[in-house]
């Protein structure tokens, strides 16, 4: 598998970026969507499926959904909301009702906020059809192309430091020689069990937990994932999620690093075997806690 990484003049990493369809009409493509603080990743297929997981926080809605209007999406074959924290799912409200979601999944973990409670709302409202997430799940995004859902199990975790994030929704893409590993803000309690329960987890990318916190990206858990990449989707970094020991850990293993607060939205488009890179940005901002 080989990585061709955005290492371009910035000029033409832009233009790389806002012309993704006709340059890679024929890939698979991976957007990390720049929303700060929060996560939105969208999934478009070469036959022109589009899966979203999360939306980043209600702030960042409008700029998802002129992301996706940008990129001519109408409409949404599988949706995923991995925990019910309010950076996940808090732009969903800004995007239903104005693009058609065939599928709604999210893990039915108890979550008694507001935002929350109004996505059950609003879903109901337009009559989206629902269901809850569950490992063994799996959604054939194209022929060969498939999304496969490892994680919450019953019983759920409880009793942890947060049972949201541990309770994330864990996905798969995988596309001939190519794995991606989304693991929402999942921490060591899930990173566990996920590893007891999947023997093989190798993948060439991995969305790091938790926005690069010290709680998520275990060294257990790196050494069996054994990322070529890792995207760690991150705003100012003002709650402090994003630490130096979890980069340290990234670097000493030689997984080259992209994050959005760095670069900006990044792009990955791969045709099964070899994955290109592309990144808004090269400027970079101070360092993490």
């Amino acid at each position: 598998m080989k990585f061709r990484p955005a290492g371009w003049p910035l000029a033409i990493v832009i233009i790389i970026l806002f012309f993704p369809l006709w340059l890679f009409a024929r890939d698979l493509q991976v957007h990390f969507i720049d929303v700060g603080e929060g996560d939105a990743i969208l999934i478009t297929s070469p036959e022109q499926k589009a899966v979203l997981i999360d939306s980043g926080s209600g702030k960042a809605g409008n700029k998802v959904g002129d992301y996706l209007k940008s990129r001519k999406i109408q409409g949404l074959n599988l949706v995923i909301a991995t925990h019910p924290h309010e950076d996940h799912i808090g732009g969903f409200q800004n995007l239903i009702g104005a693009l058609f979601f065939a599928l709604f999944t999210e893990p039915g973990f108890g979550a008694n906020t507001q935002t929350y409670l109004d996505l059950l709302t609003s879903l109901r409202k337009n009559d989206v059809k629902y269901k809850i997430a569950r490992a063994g799940q799996g959604y054939a995004v194209d022929p060969g192309i498939t999304l496969s859902i490892l994680a919450p199990e019953d019983p759920l975790v409880t009793r942890s430091r947060s049972d949201s994030n541990n309770n994330s929704v864990i996905a798969r893409l995988s596309y001939l020689d190519i794995d991606f590993l989304f693991v929402g803000d999942a921490e060591g309690e899930a990173e566990s069990r996920l590893m007891a329960k999947n023997p093989d987890l190798r993948s060439e990318v991995l969305k790091v937990g938790n926005h690069g916190s010290k709680y998520s990206a275990s060294i257990p858990f790196l050494d069996r994932v054994k990322p070529q990449a890792a995207v760690i989707s991150a705003g100012s970094n003002k709650d402090g999620h994003l630490t130096q020991s979890t980069l340290d850990e990234l670097m000493k293993r030689k997984i080259q690093i992209y994050r959005t607060d760095e670069n900006g939205t990044i792009v990955m488009s791969t045709d099964g075997r070899k994955i290109n890179i592309m990144v808004e940005r090269t400027s970079a901002p101070a360092a993490p806690d």
